[in-house]
């Protein structure tokens, strides 16, 4: 298994340098089988001795779960995701293609899917992240607050930064970008690029 740091540039976003992260995290997102596969190389999935999986949940191929990280009870942890360090992911939580950060929690009840949410983010119950169009069109992904770029994938979920805060019943839009300590209010539908002075 290679070293988990060319990822680490993805967590954190400063203000001078969103458009270069927004470019780099969605360029992932739209590679994120090669990303996951180039990080575990030959191995198919890694589980950290310290980490703690509850007996009713499915771990997929192509996992990487890192130490102290846990997963509660019947949540589907699909293929092509890692979950960094003490990432807790609670009841009946579906993870797809996804980074998860350090310290990020999802307690329950969210379907979450070709994404990455930066570190010690805190995820309510009911959060979607909706990764594809009911029609047949391209998806676009938010740079910054003007330019969009289509995806070269049919499913293209989020890029979210750290510090990120949701109320109940979130719905996140595909193509989406969040920037670092947003809040998003209960009941919102999140769509094209979202910055910290904008409390939706």
């Amino acid at each position: 298994m290679k070293s988990l740091a060319p990822l680490r540039a993805l967590n954190l976003v400063r203000d001078q340098d969103c458009r270069e992260w927004a470019t780099a995290a969605h360029g992932v997102i739209d590679n994120i089988e090669n990303v996951v596969e180039s990080v575990l190389g030959p191995t198919s999935s890694y589980i950290s001795p310290s980490a703690k999986i509850h007996s009713s949940s499915i771990i997929g191929e192509h996992v990487y779960i890192g130490d102290n990280a846990e997963v509660g009870p019947h949540c589907y942890i699909k293929s092509y995701s890692i979950l960094f360090p003490s990432v807790k992911v609670g009841f009946c939580v579906e993870l797809d293609r996804c980074i998860l950060f350090e310290g990020t929690k999802c307690a329950h009840h969210a379907c979450i899917g070709r994404c990455i949410i930066g570190q010690e983010s805190n995820i309510a119950f009911g959060f979607v992240m909706a990764t594809g169009n009911i029609i047949n069109r391209p998806i676009y992904y938010h740079v910054d607050s003007k330019q969009r770029i289509v995806s070269q994938r049919k499913h293209h979920g989020a890029a979210i930064g750290a510090y990120f805060r949701t109320g109940v019943n979130v719905s996140v839009m595909p193509g989406v970008t969040i920037l670092s300590n947003v809040t998003i209010r209960p009941s919102s539908i999140v769509s094209g690029y979202v910055q910290a002075k904008h409390h939706h």
